[in-house]
C-alpha cells in the first residue's frame, strides 16, 4: 500500500512537474513576442525621429546650408526638448529661437517662423510614436505582472525583460530591466540627449 501511495505521489510530481515545464514553453514564446513588440517601437521611434529631423531640414532649405551639429539639434528640437509656439523671442531661455539663435548665429532669423511650424509639425508625430512606446511598455509590464509570470520567472529562459531587449543609456547599450527603463526615460523626458545618446543607428535589433 505504502508502495503504491509512494508510486502514485511520484507520478503526480513528475506529471506537475513536466506540465509546469511544457507549460513554460508556450509562456516563452509569448513573452518573446511581447517583448520584441517593446523593442520594434523603440527601434521606430529612434528611426522615425532622425527622419523628422531630416525632414524639416529639407522642407526649409537647411539641408543645403551644411550646417555642423544640425542634425542634433533639430532631433532635440523634435523631441521635445525646447518651448515652442509663440516663442520669438531670442532672450526667453529654452525656447527653439533662443537656441536657435545661440546655436547657429549666422543662421537668417528669417527662416525661424518656417522653423519652427515645421518642427511643431515634426513634434506631433513625434509624441504620437512616444505615446505608441508607451502604450506597448504598459502592456508589457501588465503582462509581466501576472501570475503565470511570477510562476515562471523562476524559469532562466522565461524570465522578461531578459537580455535581447536593448536601448542605448549615456554610457553604452543597456540590457534587460535597464533598457526597459531606459525606454520609460525617453517617454517620460521627450529629449533625444537622455533617451537615445547617439545619432548612429546600428542597433538594438530584435532578437528571436
Amino acid at each position: 500500500m505504502k508502495t503504491l501511495i509512494t508510486i502514485t505521489v511520484l507520478a503526480v510530481l513528475v506529471l506537475g512537474i513536466g506540465g509546469f515545464l511544457l507549460g513554460s514553453v508556450g509562456f516563452r514564446d509569448t513573452g518573446i513576442a511581447n517583448q520584441n513588440d517593446v523593442q520594434a517601437a523603440y527601434n521606430q521611434n529612434r528611426t522615425h525621429l532622425a527622419s523628422y529631423a531630416r525632414q524639416i531640414e529639407t522642407e526649409v532649405g537647411l539641408a543645403k546650408l551644411n550646417i555642423n551639429g544640425l542634425d542634433k539639434f533639430m532631433q532635440d528640437a523634435v523631441s521635445g526638448r525646447y518651448q515652442t509656439g509663440n516663442t520669438a523671442n531670442a532672450n526667453k531661455t529654452g525656447t527653439l529661437f533662443s537656441a536657435m539663435h545661440e546655436a547657429y548665429p549666422q543662421l537668417p532669423e528669417s527662416m525661424y517662423p518656417a522653423i519652427m511650424k515645421a518642427v511643431e509639425v515634426q513634434e506631433a508625430k513625434f509624441t504620437n510614436d512616444q505615446n505608441d512606446l508607451s502604450e506597448r511598455i504598459k502592456s508589457f509590464d501588465t503582462w509581466r505582472e501576472t501570475t503565470f509570470h511570477a510562476m515562471y520567472n523562476m524559469l532562466p529562459w522565461c524570465n522578461f525583460p531578459n537580455d535581447n531587449l536593448t536601448a542605448l543609456g549615456p554610457n553604452g547599450t543597456l540590457h534587460g530591466k535597464a533598457a526597459l527603463d531606459q525606454m520609460r526615460s525617453l517617454v517620460t523626458s521627450k529629449e533625444s540627449d537622455d533617451a537615445f545618446h547617439s545619432n548612429q543607428f546600428d542597433g538594438p535589433k530584435i532578437n528571436q
